[in-house]
């Protein structure tokens, strides 16, 4: 790997052509991860029939034990020495394996309900472990392409993108194809299938953003770091702790609001002329164009820490105008989306900015380990949301439906979906920016 001079790395733009091909890396983890996100608690109770509170915690075991491998991932990317580079073996070496065990994740077998749960919570979690595997190298390539943070700013935006048009995917088409499929041989058939066409059209993706994008940013010593003091020297830097528990913050919203506008849209607005589908498509286009057309433009007249801020705070004000809305009035529920996704669409792409300038402070041998550390706090804290929300489903009387009987449903069950999607999300969404906002004031300190 060819070595670069601070100066060049600084003032460097990358082809266009390089950044869509790293976009795409995300876009096909996307296919794929967001199914988990969106529709696995979904798939838990109304397609195999396990309870809420019982999904709930398959999920958080499964996705959290998943998630354990994501710092010891990020330690091996950054031990790694090859003629590519540290991080791009692992991204194509992962994307085979992580395709096959998607699709087993929605195998059905038979047997009880604890059989099933069992088989859930393996699958599941060795499935979370080869995401770590293949996403935090991925994710720290995006920190080496460049050392310019305008560029880096832009890098995170084109992958934010991928990943949207991935999760636009999964939240317009995975009902539809799981209804289509299911024609043929049942609803735990038509899940399987969905599952099959995901990991196929996942798959070359994946290959292409470990094989194309080109890493230029080197460690400021080749000199390993050893492992005992590499974390501590990541938690000391500067900012780092407030960035990573922004991470936190907004993944438990995030863990909330996706499994609750799933059953928002099936139990409290069915009345309502759209569904989750249509809801999804405008959500993650919307997020998509702010990304594409106002981060960059955005942060070349502000400091990327006021304007993450900023975007999580306007972010929690608009979540609580759900709770107001009328269930049955489309319109306004789109109106709502779109403004709430363009407010918090800047946050999503500087998260990553700002983990990379944590990942240069603390001098750039530890890359892959700040940005693993990251994956596995926002993956568990997205479970620990997802969990959360399935207790208190059950504690709210929902009873998924089973060949005995109707799902039970109560005004009850109703108010704690609206109270979901709406405060939830926007108490955490305030301590977010709370945090970032209080990255500007460490840095401040640090030059007294």
């Amino acid at each position: 790997m060819r070595r670069w001079t601070s100066l060049y790395s600084m003032t460097m733009e990358v082809r266009k052509g390089e950044k869509l091909a790293y976009a795409v890396g995300d876009m096909g983890l996307c296919l794929m991860l967001d199914v988990v996100y969106q529709f696995q608690l979904f798939f838990f109770t109304d397609v195999i029939g396990l309870g809420a509170a019982i999904a709930g915690g398959v999920v958080f075991f499964a996705r959290a034990a998943g998630s354990l491998f994501d710092v010891p991932a990020g330690l091996l990317a950054d031990r790694t020495r090859t003629r590519v580079g540290r991080f791009r073996p692992w991204v194509a070496g992962a994307a085979i394996p992580l395709a096959v065990m998607f699709a087993l994740v929605y195998v059905s077998p038979p047997g009880g309900e604890w059989v099933k749960a069992s088989y859930a919570a393996a699958t599941l979690a060795v499935f979370m472990l080869l995401v770590s595997l293949q996403n935090t190298p991925y994710s720290a390539l995006g920190g080496v392409m460049s050392a310019s943070e305008h560029v880096r700013a832009s890098i995170a935006s084109w992958r934010v993108v991928g990943a949207l048009a991935g999760g636009t995917v999964v939240s317009v088409c995975t009902l539809p194809l799981a209804e289509f499929f299911g024609a043929w041989g049942g609803v735990e058939r038509g899940w399987l299938l969905t599952s099959l066409v995901y990991a196929v059209l996942a798959l070359p993706l994946m290959l292409v953003s470990g094989i194309f994008p080109r890493e230029r940013v080197e460690p400021a010593s080749r000199e390993r770091v050893p492992v005992r003091a590499a974390l501590p020297a990541v938690l000391r830097t500067p900012g780092a702790k407030a960035v990573l528990f922004a991470g936190v913050a907004h993944s438990l919203a995030g863990g909330f609001s996706s499994n609750g506008f799933v059953y928002y849209f099936k139990y409290v607005a069915d009345g309502c002329s759209i569904g989750y589908p249509t809801y999804g498509f405008v959500s993650q286009a919307a997020t998509a164009c702010a990304v594409l057309f106002l981060t960059a433009r955005v942060t070349r007249r502000f400091a990327a820490v006021r304007v993450a801020s900023a975007a999580y705070a306007g972010a929690a004000l608009l979540s609580c105008v759900y709770f107001f809305l009328p269930a049955s009035s489309a319109a306004s529920l789109l109106a709502v989306c779109a403004m709430r996704c363009v407010v918090y669409a800047p946050a999503i792409a500087l998260f990553w900015t700002l983990l990379a300038r944590v990942a240069d402070t603390s001098g750039g041998m530890a890359t892959a380990l700040v940005f693993g550390l990251a994956c596995f706090l926002n993956k568990t804290a997205s479970a620990a949301g997802s969990s959360l929300f399935g207790c208190g489903l059950s504690l709210a009387g929902f009873v998924p439906a089973s060949e005995a009987h109707a799902a039970e449903f109560s005004s009850y069950t109703a108010l704690f979906i609206r109270v979901s999607i709406s405060f939830i999300p926007a108490m955490f969404m305030l301590l977010a920016s709370f945090l970032v906002h209080s990255v500007e004031k460490q840095g401040e300190c640090q030059k007294e």
